[in-house]
Order: structure tokens, then sequence, then C-alpha cells
């Protein structure tokens, strides 16, 4: 059975689907090399898997009962941070791994897929952004199977095949539907054919025959109404001819007057005494607390008026801290670099005691001190809120482009527990 390698391309450079295992766990997660470190897409991801949101349960499940049980864990071999170009991908994936067909890190394969594309619950390929500098970012890649003679396969949404001109030496495909793909590689079945060319199932041979219409009907009622009106008829004659019974006359007798009636003396009856009403103690129901909900917040570290960024990093000066909002998702709102000294990162975990994981995972610059506290690493209980700081260069020649992943469990962590909530944020700092 011949093995398969996919790639999810993105403006970074391709990204390939190392394993797809089964989890015992709260959620599903999307993680880097086989390490701990979780990516921020991993909510969209579950979302993906679950019904009824997703399409992977429904279109590959339900799975055996006895086997592991709860989510899906997805190694990938680079971080992969929005958007959803990546569904397509991911769901061709899944069907591989169905099938015990998709390549890991170190096998051999058949062919690879370089694969782009939205997914919607249809399983419709809908058009997706920034395909020509997605193909530009893969250019080692292909030279790579160039030369070593390995089959590489685009598949794009068909709205998307111009953005692949660029590249004269390859050979792109548009799809409409995930089954394009999926046809390419044999996964589908029988069961999959077109509902109009499944025949309709033939009839018995002993089936009852269909209900006569038209004269045979009428003849049917005609004969019952004239065998309605015979018995009609007959009897009408039959109680025609029968004697009357003479009836005696009716002798009334007078009556004698009768007595008249005595009145009987009624006794009043004694009057109750009046009842006394006795409130019942009303009892005041107390709510139950709502639970706490831990939160992740992000905030910019600036220099006070006659301040510098200097005092904060190393004189432990009091900085102006502004929070920053959502734009989209979990992508918070960019900051410029000019006056910035630093970010502060606040854990709302709550008041009963927790473990917690963290990391910041920088995709693109460097920050100049981001230390995690022990209580960070997911092996110390804690509550309360937990804070930590990263400063930042005074100069930037290019975005500094990170996300923060933050698992919370109410036991140690490590992997995937089960019962782990996951927050997560993305963020920008600008030259």
């Amino acid at each position: 059975m011949s093995l398969v390698r996919v790639f999810i391309p993105t403006t970074e450079g391709p990204v390939a689907i190392e394993r797809i295992t089964r989890e015992p766990a709260a959620q599903s997660a999307i993680c880097v090399k086989r390490t701990t470190r979780v990516l921020p897409i991993s909510a969209a991801y579950d979302a993906f898997v679950r019904a009824p949101s997703g399409v992977i349960e429904r279109e590959f499940g339900p799975w055996d009962v006895s086997g592991p049980r709860g989510a899906f864990r997805l190694d990938v071999s680079g971080p992969i941070t929005d958007g959803e170009s990546w569904q397509l991908g991911v769901f061709i994936a899944h069907a591989l791994a169905a099938e015990n067909r998709l390549a890991g890190p170190d096998d051999e394969v058949a062919e690879a897929l370089w694969i782009t594309g939205a997914l919607d619950s249809d399983l419709g390929v809908g058009a997706v952004g920034h395909v020509a500098e997605k193909l530009h970012a893969s250019a080692d890649l292909i030279d790579q199977h160039i030369k070593e003679g390995t089959a590489l396969r685009f598949f794009v949404p068909d709205t998307n095949l111009k953005s692949m001109t660029a590249r004269e030496d390859i050979e792109s495909t548009a799809v409409t539907s995930a089954k394009d793909i999926q046809r390419h590689l044999n996964l589908l079945d029988e069961a999959d054919a077109p509902a109009s060319v499944i025949p309709a199932p033939p009839i018995p041979a002993n089936a009852a025959p269909e209900p006569q219409s038209g004269n045979g009907l009428r003849t049917l009622f005609t004969v019952l109404g004239i065998s309605i009106l015979v018995a009609g008829a007959g009897a009408f004659i039959y109680f025609d001819q029968q004697p009357i019974k003479t009836v005696p006359p009716i002798v009334v007798k007078e009556k004698s007057a009768p007595e008249p009636v005595k009145a009987a003396q009624v006794k009043p009856a004694p009057k109750a005494a009046p009842k006394v009403v006795v409130a019942k103690p009303v009892t005041a129901k107390v709510k139950p607390a709502p639970a706490h909900v831990p939160t992740l917040k992000v905030y910019e570290l600036r220099a006070a008026a006659g301040s510098s960024c200097a005092a904060i990093q190393f004189s432990d000066a009091k900085p102006v801290k502004r929070a920053l909002g959502p734009v989209s998702g979990d992508q918070l709102a960019d900051s410029n670099v000019a006056g910035l000294c630093g970010l502060e990162f606040e854990v709302a975990v709550g008041p009963e005691d927790r473990f917690v994981s963290a990391a910041v995972n920088l995709t693109r610059g460097r920050f100049v001190r981001n230390r995690l506290p022990e209580t960070l690493k997911g092996n110390l209980a804690t509550k309360g809120n937990l804070r930590w700081r990263a400063h930042v260069p005074k100069r930037l020649k290019r975005p500094v482009r990170y996300n923060i992943s933050v698992s919370i469990s109410k036991t140690p962590i490590s992997g995937l527990a089960a019962q782990t909530q996951t927050l997560t944020a993305r963020h920008r700092i600008l030259p």
C-alpha cells in the first residue's frame, strides 16, 4: 500500500502533517514535531473535528468504542498560524490516516500532495488568500522533489488556479470538492456513488396486486347499492303486515289531600372560632457563585513621563499599561515598537488550585527577555493571577510575530492531558 505525504502551504513555507493519533483528551490539538507545543489554531481544529460543527467525525466515524476515545492529536513539522486554508489538507490527511496511508517524516513515499483550501460542511472547497506567496515560499520543496524525481502534486480551489501560473514547471489541479482528491487517491468506495445510479429494488413475485380503478370500482358500487335497496324494501313489507296490539286506557285514581307537614325546629349551629393564620418562614435562596472562567490578557508596557524603558527593565519603575483587545478570534491588535518597552502577560487562573503550562512561540523576530516562572511549567499547583514580562528590542527591521498557548488542568500537565483548557492569543509588533 503506497504512502502519501501531505503538505499544508503557508506564507512562511510548507508544513508537513507527520502523524494523526487518537487521544483520551477533552479537546483535539495540533502540536509541533511531537512536542507539547500546542498551536493556537487547535481550537479551530477541534471544531473542525467534532460533530455537528465539523466533518471529521461525520465522515470517518464512528470509531471502535473499545479503542482510544476522546480527541485527535495532529503533529506537524512547523507552525500554522491562522486562517482556514489548512482545512482541505487536514481532511485529506485524515482520509489517508484512516487507510494507514499517511506518511511519517522518515517514510518513503510514492507521491506528495501540496494542498490548500477551505472546506464547508458539504465538503465543498472554498477560495483562500495568499496562494502566490505560499507557492513562492515552497520553492525549495519544489526544487527538492524535482531533483529527487518524487511526484509532487498541487491541489488548489478552482478560483485560485490563476495564482499558480508563476511556476511553469509544475502542474496544478483545480478542485471544487474534497472528493476530487479522494478519487485521485482511490479513497472512495461504492457507497460514495451518486444516488442517481443506485437501481430501484425489484418487486417480489408474491407481492399483492395493486387495487383496480375506473370501471371495476363503479360496477362494485352499483351492486352494493342495489343490494341495500332490496333489503330495505323487504324489511318495510314485513313490518307493515304485523298486527297492532290494543293498549288498555289508563285510569287515574283520586288521592286524598295530604296531611300538613309540621316545620321542624332547627337549632342554629355554633359559631366557629376565627382561624389564626401563621405566616410560614421564608427561606432566602442563595444563588451559587458563577464558575470562574480562566482568561489570558496581554498588555503593552510604555514609559511614563519622566521615565524610560531602561528604568522599567532594570529599576522596577512602574510602567504605563494598556490592554490589547482582540480584533478577530484570538488575533490581538497590532502594536508599534515606537516607545514600546515590553509586554506583560496575565493568566487569571481562578480561586482554586490548578496546573498551568504556558508557551510563547516566536514565528518571526525575538524578545530581549522572556523567562517563564516555574508556576507556568505545568508541574506546580497555583491559583489567582499569574504574570510575566517580555522586553522588546529598541529597533526592529521587520515585524515580530508570536503566539501564546496556555493550558490549564486540575492535574499535572504532561502532553495532552484530559480535561485541559487551552487559551491562545496571537500578536504582532510592527517597526
